[in-house]
């Protein structure tokens, strides 16, 4: 994109929808002058050598430059109380006017002061979460990780068991450390004990 812009005849009118453009989106440094103005008549050749150089300092790269005649003004929706204007637009805003000496090195220097303005304007880029994720968040997910892939190991049961209902006369005692011979003898007092309990009773 042209950074030098001039809407100052007829001829120049194919670049409103430009200039319109670069005020909404770019830095914008707009020379507002009228022909029949004799301080305008002065500032030419500073407009011309910042024309020029600023395009050739990296410092100033983010900057348009433009030159508007006070009668095509309104198509670009600007007005100035007095001439020339100096004026600042960053991303659409009119930041402020330059006042004092009017030097190629004091233009410069306004541009310089009010360079925090291009910094704060710049739109924030959303390549990354907007909220990032907290220590413990990721800690959670870790552990959450960890137990998915975490197996636990069934103890093994003994080789000599052969399930329930199996030959084995001892699976009882593999399994659950019970002699069946102890069962048998443990009924066989119980239902000593109730017979004694019905001979006293008759």
């Amino acid at each position: 994109m042209d950074r030098i812009l001039h809407l100052i005849n007829d001829n120049d009118l194919d670049n409103v929808n430009i200039i319109k453009n670069h005020m909404k989106q770019k830095p914008c440094l707009i020379f507002m002058v009228a022909p029949w103005c004799g301080y305008c008549q002065k500032l030419e050749p500073t407009i011309n050598t910042l024309e020029k150089d600023l395009v050739k300092e990296p410092e100033f790269d983010p900057f348009s430059i433009m030159k508007i005649h006070d009668e095509f003004l309104p198509k670009v929706n600007l007005k100035a109380k007095s001439y020339p204007t100096i004026r600042l637009f960053i991303n659409g805003k009119h930041i402020t006017d330059h006042e004092g000496d009017r030097g190629p090195d004091d233009i410069r220097e306004f541009l310089r002061n009010n360079m925090h303005h291009i910094r704060n304007s710049k739109k924030v880029r959303f390549s990354e979460p907007l909220v990032q994720e907290k220590p413990l968040d990721r800690l959670s997910k870790s552990i959450k990780n960890s137990i998915k892939t975490f197996k636990i190991k069934k103890n093994k049961k003994p080789k000599t068991y052969k399930g329930k209902g199996s030959k084995d006369p001892d699976w009882m005692e593999k399994t659950f450390g019970i002699q069946q011979g102890g069962k048998k003898k443990y009924r066989k007092s119980k239902n000593k004990r109730k017979r004694l309990k019905s001979k006293r009773r008759k």
